[in-house]
């Protein structure tokens, strides 16, 4: 079996940008956010194109997730 993945726990200050930014993202027109994983995904339409933490980062406990248009490399898809 898989090992899986840890996720680190976010930090009180990670926290407190995420709001900040959940805030104004939660604002945009057809905008609409489900969580995931301890994160907040945010998409339009179907599309996913943001992930905030909430109580799990991605690789370090300061870390987003946001999906660049047209990224090639593959760190940044």
């Amino acid at each position: 079996m898989a090992k899986r993945l840890k996720l680190p726990k976010t930090n009180v200050e990670m926290q407190r940008w995420c709001a900040v930014l959940e805030q104004e993202v939660s604002a945009w027109p057809q905008v609409n956010s489900r969580p995931m994983f301890g994160m907040l995904a945010f998409y339009r339409g179907k599309r996913i194109f943001a992930a905030l933490p909430r109580t799990r980062a991605a690789e370090t406990a300061s870390s987003l997730l946001v999906k660049l248009p047209g990224a090639r490399h593959e760190r940044l898809r």
